[in-house]
Order: structure tokens, then C-alpha cells, then sequence
């Protein structure tokens, strides 16, 4: 069979269209059906795929199919002998499996069980065989009609998701905000639904909301690097002003110093003066004795001349002593001076030192205070889209310091949540765990990426040492919490929610979480507290309300259950869960007709068929005849 057996139509009316209503799967032999299918469904305002030439390159063939699937909202398979057989067609079914698509089987001839898809044949087969009747048209309608609402946000969703990933999971192609608030909802609300949500849309809404959390994060972290600039330029003006004092002292110290050199050069010129004085003394002694040799000659002039000269040389002595006094005091003097001089000159050195270490200090808090400006300018590109120009500051920066953590950190998170290069992510948050093992900031975003990686174990480990090193990270608790949550350790995980209330009493998430730890454990008043607490914090958090409902229910407290679920639909109507919560509600308040139609709304509009919720409308209708 030629690659022509299987074709797709595409409607000229809905190729803009970002979802349609019908993919239809069939066999070329089968065109006049599928033609007759077409014009019937357009009749219903209904639109589907529509290209009646065939496409000539395999690739293009492919990639077209593809998009087809994706983009529609239910998967129509026409079944025939041709078509079970067709490789092609039975490629399309597997494509449309793996992105959870809703599944119509049609039967335009009669075939053979046994060579069916295993897919199709539990299905509810739609027979518009040219025997069949009109009515079995008006169920196909029904049938792509179901639960609509619910049907578009899963293939808005999916396309979103495949966008996502096909572009290497880009952030810039996350949900935001709003879109992600309504997505979470969705997600939250899909238990018991078909289609059921995909395993990438989990990982979509999963990864949206973590980059969400992180990006609030880092603005925190942006705020705080924005007041350390605003410190030190406070720091620089007051250095320049201890370095002045410094100056000032030290030209004090030297005045003293030469002040101590002049006393000691005067008193070294007085002792110079007293021992010429000492000289002169001598001489007069002598002088004195040859008087007295020539007083001996005369005996009467001798004496008289004798004790004038002793008196003479006493006098001598007495000037020499002091002489002799006052250069021994001026030698102590001006060792003293000697020694201010060798202090002042120490001191002088001394702060000399200090101005040099405080025009270092400077110089590296203006370095610093450039490397902030140089980050938040990576930042600004990133958040652009411009991720190899972030790179480029980023790596200057390093080139610089190559330890700089809050750098390797900011690194980290360009390679992961903008560019999902996981690898090299990983490497340079490990890189700053290792040259700063108690930088809590740099465990806390190794732990985001080991998790974006699904190597949960050690993303709980990395959480943990975050929170070791800093008890005050509400982020950390949030994440351990859910890790802990997925891995169904509940206690574990209700504890780290409590931790992250304690540090942000404003927590509704947190609140939701313990919660729903708490229903699993059958504690249904402390559940309740808790879902009130966050309904308190969140009043538009519609799956709190529904869960506050089901454990009121479980206590048998109807009314106030019913009052739950009906503020659960008024914030989102397309939540099956709170009507059948509400109709159970009823049932057992013998409302009847209240509870019949909760239940059609759930099971007939809604898509909510689960086994126990179809027996229980069965009962409801046996109590009201």
C-alpha cells in the first residue's frame, strides 16, 4: 500500500487555528466516505483537517501528520479493511496514543476484530455503515463534543508543551502568570477525565512553575545585591576619612620628633661649651701653682699666694663637677630624643601600612561594586532572550575571579532554566559548592537542576544542605516538601511544609499541601484545618474548596459540604470533581432530582464516567421512581 493510503483533510476555513475539532485517520480507498464525513461535519459547524492532494516528500508527509494530530481535539479513525491494514494509518493511531488524544472509531465497513489496533478495540465503535441510521451521526457529534472545554485546554496545553521541548525547552516558551494559575487548575481538576494529561504537560506546567518560583527568587536576590551598593557607598566616603586621620596623626608624630633632634643638638652645644670652660679652668690652676712655686721665694708673699690658689683650683673643681654634671644629663637627653625619634619613625611606618591597606580596600570595593553592575547587565540579557551574551559578561567576570560563586551561580541558572543545557549547568553549580561549601544559594539551584534532571535523591540531599546552611529559605522547604510529597513519604513531606509556614505565614500552597498529606492519612479535622487556612490566605483557590468539601462529606457534614463544593464550581465550572462530590451530597441528603443533575453535569457534559459515579446515578434514578 503507497504512502497516498492514509490522508489528512485540511479545512481552508481552520488552517489559522491554533486547535481544531477533528483529526481524521482513513484510507485512501475510503475518500468518498471520509468527503461525505466532511460535509456532514461541516453542516454541524464542525471543523476537521482537509487536503485532498497528496503530499509528495516523506518528511513533509510526516511532519504534516504530526502537527494534525497535535493540533486536533479528537482523533477519528474510519475503520475498513484497508485502513486496519494501512502502515500508515496505524502510525497516525500511535502518534495520536502517545499525546493522550481522545480516540472515536467509525465504521464505514464491516472488518476483522483480530487486525484492529489493540487501541481502538475496547472502544465504543460509532457504525455509519449505508445501512446504519442518522441517529449513530448525532453520537459521533455528541461524542466530539464532550467535555469540550476540558478537551481544548488539553490540546492548547499539549501544542504549548511540544512548542516547549521541540525548541530545547526554552523559558522564554514557559507559561507565566495567569496561564499558569489556569493550567495548574486544569491539571488539578483532571483526575478521572479522558483524555488524561501527558506526561509532558505534567513536566510542562511542573517546570513552569519551578522557573516561576525561581525567577521571584532571584529579583529577592537582585534587591539584596542593589542594598550591599547602597552600603558601600557609605563604607567608601567614611575610609577616605579614617585615611585622613591617619595623615594628620602621623604629621603630629613627626613634629615631635624633630622638636626632640633640636633639644638634643642644643644640649650637645652646651657640653661642648662647658668642657672649653674646663680647659681654661686647667690652665688657670696651673698658672696658680707657678705663682705659688714663686711665693715659696718669698715667704711672706708665698702663703697668701698659696691659699689664692688653692681657693682658685677649688673653684677649678667645683666648675669642672658641673661641668662634667651637665654633659651627662645633656648625653641622657639626647638618648631620650634618639629613642622619640626611632617611635615617631615606627608610627610613621605604622600608618603608612594602614593607608596602604585601606587604598586596597577601596580599589576592591570599587572592583566589587563594578562586577554588581557587570551581573545585573548579564541578568537584563538573559531575562532578553540574549543567553550567549549573558554567557559572554559572565565569563569576564570569572576570568577575573574564578571563585566567585554568586557569579557561577548566575551561570548556572543561564544554563539551565534559559537554556536547559543541563550538563553544563550541573558542572558549575557543582564547581560552587565546591569552592564554597556553605553558600546556601548555590545547593538550593544544584538541587532545582538535579531535579529539572529527575535525579530526585540527590536533588532532596542538595535541598537539605540549602536548608542546613540557611534554616530562613522558605524555597528550599517548598521544594523538599513536594519532592518529599511525590515520593509519598508524607509525614516527611508535611514537615517541611510546616518549616516554610513558619517562615512565610502567608503560605497557601504550603497550607493546600499539608492538606491533601493529611486527607491520604484519613485525618479529616486536621485536613479541614488546613484546607481553611488556605482558602483564608487564597479565597479563589478552587481546589481547596472541592478538597474541603470531600473531607466535610466524609464526616457526614452534608450541608456544609454542599455550601464547599457549590463556591468550588462558582470559581471553575469545568471541575467535574465538585459535582460529584455535591451529588453524592445530595444523594445522601435524599435530594434526588439536585443530585441527578450534578451527576449528568459530571458524566454527560463534564466526560466524568468512572464506574462508581455511573452505578450511583443508576441508584439515584431507581429512588426517584
Amino acid at each position: 500500500m503507497s504512502m497516498t493510503d492514509s490522508a489528512v483533510f485540511i479545512s481552508s476555513s481552520s488552517r489559522d487555528r491554533v486547535d481544531h475539532d477533528v483529526f481524521i485517520s482513513y484510507s485512501r480507498r475510503d475518500s468518498e466516505f471520509a468527503r461525505h464525513l466532511l460535509t456532514r461535519l461541516k453542516g454541524e459547524n464542525r471543523d476537521a483537517w482537509v487536503d485532498w492532494q497528496a503530499i509528495e516528500a516523506a518528511e513533509d508527509f510526516w511532519q504534516a501528520i504530526e502537527v494534525g494530530i497535535e493540533a486536533a481535539n479528537t482523533f477519528v479513525f474510519i475503520l475498513s479493511p484497508d485502513s486496519v491494514t494501512s502502515k500508515y494509518c496505524n502510525q497516525e493511531i500511535d502518534h495520536a496514543i502517545k499525546h493522550n488524544k481522545r480516540l472515536i472509531p467509525v465504521v464505514c465497513r464491516d472488518v476483522d476484530v483480530t487486525a484492529i489496533h489493540t487501541a481502538l478495540r475496547p472502544l465504543n465503535w460509532i457504525f455509519l455503515r449505508e445501512t446504519d441510521d442518522d441517529a449513530a451521526f448525532a453520537q459521533l457529534v455528541r461524542a466530539i463534543d464532550t467535555d469540550l472545554p476540558y478537551v481544548r485546554m488539553h490540546t492548547r496545553l499539549q501544542v504549548k508543551a511540544i512548542e516547549w521541548n521541540k525548541r530545547g525547552r526554552d523559558d522564554s516558551f514557559l507559561l507565566r502568570k495567569r496561564d499558569l494559575s489556569d493550567a495548574e487548575t486544569w491539571f488539578g481538576g483532571s483526575t478521572g477525565k479522558e483524555p488524561t494529561p501527558t506526561a509532558l504537560q505534567h513536566e510542562y506546567i511542573t517546570t513552569s512553575r519551578t522557573a516561576e518560583d525561581e525567577y521571584n527568587q532571584l529579583l529577592t536576590r537582585g534587591e539584596q545585591a542593589r542594598q550591599r551598593v547602597k552600603w558601600a557607598a557609605i563604607v567608601v566616603p567614611v575610609a577616605v576619612a579614617i585615611a585622613s586621620v591617619a595623615g594628620i596623626f602621623a604629621f603630629v608624630e613627626t613634629q615631635k620628633a624633630n622638636v626632640a633632634v633640636q633639644t638634643a643638638t642644643f644640649a650637645e652645644k652646651r657640653a661642648i661649651d662647658a668642657e672649653k670652660r674646663i680647659a681654661l679652668a686647667n690652665q688657670r690652676a696651673i698658672d696658680a701653682d707657678q705663682n705659688a712655686n714663686r711665693a715659696d721665694q718669698n715667704a711672706k708673699n708665698a702663703e697668701t699666694k698659696r691659699k689664692g690658689a688653692d681657693q682658685q683650683r677649688k673653684l677649678a673643681e667645683a666648675k669642672l663637677t658641673s661641668a662634667e654634671t651637665r654633659q651627662v644629663d645633656a648625653e641622657r637627653k639626647a638618648t631620650q630624643a634618639e629613642q622619640a625619634q626611632q617611635r615617631a619613625q615606627v608610627t610613621l611606618k605604622n600608618q603608612e601600612t594602614k593607608l596602604i591597606a585601606i587604598n586596597t580596600d577601596l580599589q576592591q570595593k570599587k572592583q566589587s561594586l563594578r562586577d554588581v553592575w557587570r551581573f545585573s547587565d548579564a541578568w537584563v540579557e538573559s531575562l532578553q532572550g540574549r543567553n550567549e551574551s549573558a554567557l559572554k559578561i559572565l565569563n569576564t567576570l570569572l576570568q577575573r575571579n574564578p571563585r566567585n560563586t554568586f557569579v557561577l551561580v548566575g551561570q548556572g541558572f543561564v544554563y539551565g532554566r534559559q537554556m536547559r543545557d543541563y550538563r553544563n549547568a550541573e558542572a558549575v553549580l557543582r564547581q560552587a559548592t565546591r569552592i564554597d561549601p556553605e553558600d546556601p544559594i548555590a545547593w538550593l539551584f544544584l538541587g532545582s537542576t538535579l531535579s529539572d534532571q529527575k535525579k530526585l535523591d540527590e536533588a532532596i540531599e542538595s535541598f537539605q544542605k540549602s536548608i542546613k546552611l540557611d534554616s530562613s529559605n522558605v524555597q528550599a522547604y517548598n521544594n523538599l516538601g513536594y519532592a518529599l510529597y511525590q515520593h509519598n513519604k508524607l509525614d516527611a513531606g508535611i514537615k517541611a511544609w510546616q518549616q516554610a509556614i513558619k517562615l512565610d505565614a502567608q503560605n497557601a500552597m504550603a497550607y493546600y499541601g499539608i492538606g491533601n498529606a493529611l486527607y491520604q492519612q484519613n485525618k479529616l479535622d486536621a485536613a479541614i484545618a488546613a484546607f481553611n487556612k488556605a482558602i483564608a490566605l487564597d479565597p479563589k483557590f478552587a481546589g481547596a474548596y472541592n478538597n474541603l468539601g470531600n473531607a466535610l462529606k466524609d464526616q457526614n457534614k452534608l450541608d456544609e459540604a454542599v455550601e464547599k463544593y457549590q463556591q468550588a464550581i462558582k470559581l471553575n465550572s469545568t471541575m467535574a470533581a465538585p459535582y460529584v462530590g455535591r451529588g453524592e451530597a445530595y444523594f445522601k441528603l435524599q435530594r434526588y432530582t439536585e443530585a441527578l443533575a450534578d451527576l449528568n453535569r459530571a458524566i454527560d457534559e463534564l466526560g466524568y464516567k468512572k464506574e462508581r459515579v455511573l452505578k450511583l446515578r443508576e441508584q439515584v434514578r431507581r429512588e426517584m421512581k
